[in-house]
């Protein structure tokens, strides 16, 4: 069985981190689980990254658009 990683709608990269932005719940979660990882530096340093409901939201379009950290 092979399983690939989902691709991300969009991401958003910081200097500390990075968030990638998906349509559905489940793929936000399949790739926190494929790239498990920490913040590297500022206040946030070596705090786990992974998906974060409070990066998640609404674009213009109507369409809900759910964050990972990694």
């Amino acid at each position: 069985m092979t399983t690939t990683t989902p691709k991300p709608h969009h991401r958003d990269i910081r200097i500390c981190f990075a968030i990638a932005y998906f349509t559905t719940e489940d793929d936000a979660g399949a790739f926190a689980r494929a790239t498990p990882g920490t913040y590297n530096g500022g206040y946030s340093h070596g705090m786990p990254t992974g998906r974060d409901r409070s990066w998640d939201y609404t674009g213009d379009d109507g369409v809900q658009y759910f964050a990972t950290t990694y």
